[in-house]
């Protein structure tokens, strides 16, 4: 002891190791793009182009095509989709494809690129952020 009478220091508690985040799976940022492209009410040649080459990008097989098919079919779900996010990098993620998967050119679009910041829980510096980020790498 360092001093009469103290106690000898309780030893430290075991590092915890840091978590680390679950990685986004594909087919949530896959759902996020289809809803995004319904904002607006019309599936454009653009998004669709995009919506595909995420897949191919992604070295989809036939039966993920057809999964997309059937998101497209689907009514547009904003409560679906923000009910599968549950941290904060997820929501980031959510938002940057849904960024990705538009042009954001429309008064609808823009309002819903705002609603889902919103229910996801970011604020204008995260949105800004994303942006930037997504302008950076020339995805605007």
């Amino acid at each position: 002891p360092p001093f009469p009478g103290a106690r000898p220091a309780a030893p430290a508690p075991p590092a915890q190791p840091t978590p680390t985040p679950a990685p986004v799976e594909p087919q949530l940022m896959l759902y996020a793009m289809v809803q995004a492209t319904k904002a607006d009410g019309t599936l454009d040649a653009e998004e669709r182009a995009r919506l595909f080459a995420h897949l191919e990008g992604s070295g989809a097989a036939a039966e993920e095509v057809r999964h997309l098919e059937l998101l497209l079919a689907a009514p547009l779900d904003l409560d679906g989709l923000v009910a599968r996010v549950h941290d904060p990098a997820t929501a980031a993620e959510v938002y940057a494809a849904s960024r990705l998967a538009i042009d954001p050119d429309t008064e609808a679009e823009r309002a819903y690129l705002a609603e889902l910041a919103r229910r996801l829980g970011l604020d204008a510096a995260a949105v800004a952020e994303i942006e930037g980020r997504l302008a950076e790498a020339g995805a605007d």
